[in-house]
C-alpha cells in the first residue's frame, strides 16, 4: 500500500502542513516536532512525490548541467565535481549531453524546465538565444563555462587562452622548436576560435610563422588522426 502525507502527519501526530514544512526545510518547526515526524518517515518508508512537490512549489532542489561531450575526459570530472558540490548544499543534480547537437541541446533545456531546476550550468556552445531567453523567464539562474555570449542575469566562467596557449608555444619556442603546430576544433565555436586566435598571436609575437594548423573535432579520434597527419610531415 502507497503511504501518503496523511499517514506520516498521522504516525507524528501533527498535520500535514508540517510534514510539509520538515520535508522542504520551510517554516518554524521546533527540534523536537522535526524529529517525530523525520521518525515517522523512516518508520513508514515514506517517499515523498517529488515531481508532485516541484509542481506545486513552482521549484526544486535540484540543479542542471549540461554539455557538450561526456566521452570527452574533461567532462565527466567537471560533472562529478559539480554533482559533489551540489550535493553538499543539499541539491540533485540532472546532467544532459547533447554531443554537439543543437536539436539534443534543445531537448536538454527543455528537459531542465520540466524538472523546475533552480539553475543550469551550460558547457555547450549549442545553446541559441532564445533557449537561454525562455530558461531566465523561468527564474532559473544560468552560469556559463567557457561559452554562450554575455547576457544580462547571467554568469559566464571565462578560460585565458591567451596566457595558456602563449605559455605552451613560448616553452617549445625555448626548447628550439620552431614549426609549431597547431591542432583546431570545430571553428563554429567561439572558444575553439578563440584558441586558434591566441596560438596565431603568439607564433607571430614571436616572430613565427604559424602553422600548420590542423582540423580536430574535440574528440579522441579527430586528435588521433591529426597527430598522425603531424607525424606524417616533413
Amino acid at each position: 500500500m502507497t503511504v501518503t502525507i496523511r499517514d506520516v502527519a498521522r504516525q507524528a501526530g501533527t498535520s500535514t502542513a508540517t510534514v510539509s514544512h520538515v520535508l522542504n526545510s520551510t517554516g518554524r518547526i521546533t527540534d523536537k516536532t522535526r524529529r517525530r515526524v523525520l521518525t515517522a518517515i523512516k518508520t513508514l518508508k515514506y517517499h515523498p512525490n517529488l515531481h508532485a512537490r516541484n509542481l506545486a512549489l513552482g521549484t526544486s532542489r535540484t540543479l542542471g548541467i549540461i554539455v557538450s561531450d561526456i566521452e570527452n575526459p574533461f567532462f565527466p570530472a567537471v560533472v562529478r565535481a559539480f554533482e559533489i558540490r551540489a550535493q553538499r548544499r543539499g541539491y540533485d543534480v540532472i546532467a544532459s549531453n547533447t554531443n554537439y547537437d543543437p536539436r539534443l541541446m534543445k531537448r536538454a533545456a527543455e528537459r531542465m524546465l520540466e524538472q523546475k531546476v533552480r539553475g543550469v550550468a551550460i558547457m555547450t556552445s549549442e545553446m541559441s538565444p532564445k533557449l537561454v531567453q525562455e530558461i531566465l523567464e523561468r527564474d532559473i539562474a544560468v552560469t556559463f563555462f567557457d561559452s554562450g555570449l554575455p547576457r544580462e542575469h547571467t554568469s559566464t566562467i571565462k578560460m585565458d587562452y591567451r596566457s595558456g596557449i602563449r605559455e605552451a608555444v613560448e616553452h617549445l619556442y625555448r626548447f628550439g622548436h620552431r614549426r609549431i603546430a597547431f591542432v583546431a576544433g570545430r571553428s563554429v565555436f567561439r572558444n575553439i576560435k578563440a584558441r586558434q586566435v591566441a596560438y596565431v598571436d603568439s607564433m607571430r609575437g614571436l616572430g613565427l610563422d604559424p602553422g600548420p594548423i590542423l582540423a580536430g573535432n574535440q574528440r579522441f579520434d579527430g586528435g588521433l588522426s591529426a597527430g598522425v597527419a603531424i607525424a606524417r610531415m616533413k
